[in-house]
């Protein structure tokens, strides 16, 4: 245990100190001799790209998204025209009052049974 606390630096294995001074050492000769630059311009070209990509796919998708609510809008207006349309025509022929209160759905139905059955029998 104790040759473990001693190879360690920092927390780490002496080892992978090592390896890291090994990397870095390696990266700055490559570096000196230009042979790191022109792969990080590549990476940087591609990194242009891709962001670009997806940028266009979000201002895309933002404007669907866009175009959607407003079209979502638009229904909804027509479904509410309509469902004023049909309640206007009930309240015509007599199956629904006009000025209807906050009573339940039951008591509704209740009321509207016996119009339903003078509408149809002509009473």
């Amino acid at each position: 245990e104790e040759d473990e606390i001693n190879r360690s630096i920092l927390g780490c294995p002496a080892s992978l100190w090592f390896v890291i001074l090994f990397w870095f050492t390696g990266l700055a000769v490559m570096w000196h001799f230009g042979i790191v630059q022109p792969l990080l311009r590549q990476l940087v070209v591609f990194i242009m790209l891709a962001l670009a990509v997806v940028g266009f796919f979000i201002i895309i998708s933002f404007e669907a998204w866009a175009r959607l609510q407003k079209r979502g809008h638009v229904v909804l207006q027509v479904l509410q025209l309509f469902h004023e349309r049909i309640d206007h025509v009930l309240s015509a022929l007599g199956f629904r009052e006009e000025d209807v209160s906050s009573d339940s759905d039951e008591d509704d139905l209740d009321e509207q049974q016996p119009r339903r059955s003078e509408a149809t029998t002509g009473r």
